[in-house]
């Protein structure tokens, strides 16, 4: 068993929670079931009805369809910036193609959930054009306006890319020990007490310098020397 491995996979599900400083659900959206996209912006003939969270789309094969809202921004606490995240936890993938103020911005799925939004607009007007696949599931549509962390989510990625690719590395080999055991170090620096609290924030400071220096700056050093 690689108990320093298992550790570090799960103090990430620890620490990936606490890169959002607040979840804003968003009301207020409307639906207009479609055919293919041929434009880039909706049909005007298409006829809309207001969207509950309750409320399913999909059923059938190749669904496409058309969302529309206004999305409130709210205040962005320094050190965080803010994301509209569409994301579904329940292995589905439909296929969104997001606009904000009428421009097209971002693709979103399963895997990238988010858009950056701006923290000094007060509103965007959001459309988003989606399609099902092949399948015939039914889905979730629960857009949601994130207050995220940079420190934390800085400091969850400076983890989770080494730790990928570990996974890909000879186990016995000294740079797997070098990475392993430099991410279970500055773990081990985060002050859990009260976790989002300034003292866990400035511990989260110190992991990423520990990071930079010892294993980023290390590797780094290594690679020069070879």
């Amino acid at each position: 068993m690689n108990f320093i491995y298992e550790r570090i996979e799960q103090m990430l599900s620890r620490i990936y929670p606490l890169t959002k400083r607040a979840v804003y659900p968003i009301d207020g959206f409307e639906c207009a079931e479609c055919g293919y996209k041929t434009s880039e912006m909706p049909d005007e003939e298409l006829v809309y009805r207001p969207w509950t969270k309750n409320d399913r789309f999909g059923g059938k094969e190749e669904w496409h369809g058309w969302y529309r809202g206004i999305v409130k921004v709210p205040d962005c606490p320094e050190g965080c910036s803010l994301e509209l995240e569409n994301y579904y936890d329940d292995g589905q993938n439909p296929q969104y193609l997001v606009y904000l103020d009428g421009k097209l911005v971002q693709g979103t799925d399963k895997n990238h959930v988010s858009v950056p939004l701006d923290p000094t607009h007060s509103e965007y007007d959001v459309k988003m054009y989606v399609y099902t696949g092949y399948d015939e599931l039914d889905y979730k549509f629960e857009p949601k306006v994130v207050v995220r962390d940079d420190e934390v989510t800085g400091l969850y990625y400076d983890i989770r890319v080494p730790f990928e690719v570990l996974s890909l590395m000879d186990k016995t080999s000294r740079e797997y020990m070098l990475i392993r055991d430099g991410l279970n170090e500055a773990l081990n620096i985060l002050d859990w007490r009260t976790p989002g609290s300034p003292e866990f924030l400035e511990s989260v400071r110190a992991a990423r310098a520990y990071l930079s220096d010892e294993v980023y700056g290390m590797l780094f050093c290594e690679e020069g020397r070879d």
